[in-house]
C-alpha cells in the first residue's frame, strides 16, 4: 500500500506511522484536529489540550500557537478568567465598579461592593462611613457620636460620648458632670452639678446630682454647707445634724462642711477657728492652723 497524506490541521515527520496535531490545534493522534479556540494557545505538536490565557488577560486569535497571543490585559482594576476571549469578559474588581470591558471607578467614601462585576456600590448602613475602594460592609465604621460595628451603628446615649470614627464605645461623662445630648461627639456640651452636689458618671440631668456629704438641700441642689457644730455623713437630701455632747456633758462643735460624726470636738478642729465649743470659721485663704 501506499503511504497517505495527514489530515488537516495535523503532519507527520519522515518515517511515521501516525499523525499528530499541530501547534495551534488539538485532536487525538491520527484523528481530527481542530484550532484552538479563542483565548487558548498551543506551543508545539502532538495530542494534549491548548492552554488558557491568564486570568486578566484575554485573546481573539484562533488557533494560536503561542502565549504572546494573550497580551491583551484588561483595563484598570477589572479582571477576567482563564481562557477569556474579549475584553467584555473584564469584570470590575471588588470595591470598584463600571461596565464589563470599560474603565473602573472606585466606590466612592460611604459605599462598598463586595462582589465582582458590573452591580452598582451599596451605601453603608445610617450613620457609618467608609472609605474609597471599599469591598465589604465592615468597612463601615460608625460615625463620631453613634457606636456597634459591621454597620450597625446606634446612637450614644444621653450622657456618653464618642470622639472618633469606629467600632470604639461611647466614654461616659465623668462624674459631678450631666449631659441631655444624644449622639455626642464631644464630652463638650456638659453641665456641672450645683456646688456641694455631684453624681455618678454617665448621668443624664441635674436631678441625678446629690448633694455630698457635709452639705444639705433637695436633689438637683441647691446645696447648703453644714453649720459649724453639724455634720451630715452620706450624700442625698439628709438634714445636718447637730454635734452632740462629749463624755464629759461639753458642746461639741465641727468646722463648717463637716461630713462625719468623728469631726465634732470640743475644740475647733485643725484648719478652723473659733471658741471652744464653737461656732468655728474655716481658716481664710493664705492661713492654716495645724491642729484643734
Amino acid at each position: 500500500s501506499t503511504c497517505s497524506a495527514c489530515p488537516t490541521l495535523s503532519d507527520a515527520p519522515a518515517g511515521s506511522a501516525i499523525c499528530t496535531c499541530n501547534a495551534g490545534s488539538v485532536g487525538p493522534d491520527g484523528g481530527t484536529c481542530t484550532k484552538c479556540i479563542a483565548g487558548t494557545y498551543k506551543p508545539i505538536p502532538g495530542s494534549h489540550a491548548c492552554s488558557d490565557c491568564r486570568p486578566g488577560r484575554y485573546s481573539s486569535t484562533v488557533g494560536a500557537t503561542a502565549e504572546s497571543t494573550c497580551a491583551n490585559t484588561c483595563p484598570f482594576q477589572s479582571t477576567s478568567p482563564a481562557g477569556s476571549q474579549d475584553i467584555t469578559n473584564c469584570t470590575c474588581n471588588q470595591g470598584y465598579t463600571g461596565d464589563n470591558g470599560k474603565i473602573c471607578t472606585a466606590c466612592p467614601p460611604g459605599k462598598f461592593k463586595p462582589e465582582r462585576g458590573g452591580r452598582s456600590c451599596s451605601n453603608c448602613p445610617p450613620n457609618s462611613e467608609s472609605p474609597d475602594a471599599s469591598d465589604e460592609i465592615a468597612d463601615c465604621s460608625c460615625n463620631q457620636g453613634y457606636t456597634g460595628s459591621q454597620g450597625t451603628c446606634t446612637a450614644c446615649h444621653p450622657g456618653t460620648f464618642k470622639s472618633v470614627t469606629g467600632a470604639e464605645n461611647c466614654t461616659e461623662c465623668g462624674g459631678g458632670t450631666y449631659s441631655n445630648t444624644q449622639a455626642a461627639i464631644s464630652i463638650e456640651p456638659r453641665l456641672t452639678c450645683p456646688l456641694g452636689s455631684t453624681n455618678p458618671a454617665g448621668s443624664v440631668n441635674v436631678n441625678t446630682c446629690k448633694c455630698s456629704p457635709g452639705f444639705s438641700g433637695p436633689d438637683g441642689g441647691p446645696c447648703d454647707m453644714c453649720d459649724s457644730g453639724k455634720f451630715k455623713q452620706g450624700a442625698g437630701t439628709g438634714f445636718c445634724l447637730k454635734c452632740p455632747l462629749d463624755d464629759q456633758g461639753r458642746n461639741q462643735t465641727s468646722r463648717p462642711g463637716s461630713s462625719s460624726l468623728d469631726d465634732c470636738n470640743p475644740k475647733c478642729p485643725a484648719g478652723s477657728f473659733g471658741p471652744d465649743g464653737g461656732p468655728c470659721d474655716l481658716c481664710p485663704a493664705g492661713k492654716f492652723k495645724g491642729q484643734a
